[in-house]
């Protein structure tokens, strides 16, 4: 699935990133371009006394306009199968059919 929906995945990731660099521009007095992410913090690039906790931007937005949520979407051309596999390590009673399973 990550090799399908991978591209999805970080789009989505890319999406919440804007949308906090947003949230922080008002208590940074930044544009989100000089912005950055770290140590579950949103600051200004190189400046690492001038930043906001990750979670009181998410509660910020919470109170204005609801949860931050990424959107990702990939292409047709993406599209890969999946394929998984699964084993087990079983006994079964020939006379019950109980089925013990002592691996999976």
């Amino acid at each position: 699935a990550l090799k399908s929906m991978g591209g999805a995945i970080v789009k989505a990731a890319h999406h919440v990133k804007a949308q906090l660099f947003e949230e922080a521009v008002e208590a940074l007095d930044a544009t989100p371009d000089r912005m950055e992410l770290a140590a579950g913090h949103v600051r200004v690039a190189g400046d690492a006394a001038r930043k906001v906790p990750v979670t009181a931007l998410l509660a910020k937005a919470m109170a204005r306009r609801g949860p931050i949520v990424g959107y990702g979407s990939t292409g047709a051309f993406n599209r890969l199968p999946s394929f998984a596999c699964s084993a087990a390590e079983v006994e079964v009673d020939p006379d019950t059919g109980y089925v013990t399973l002592h691996r999976f």
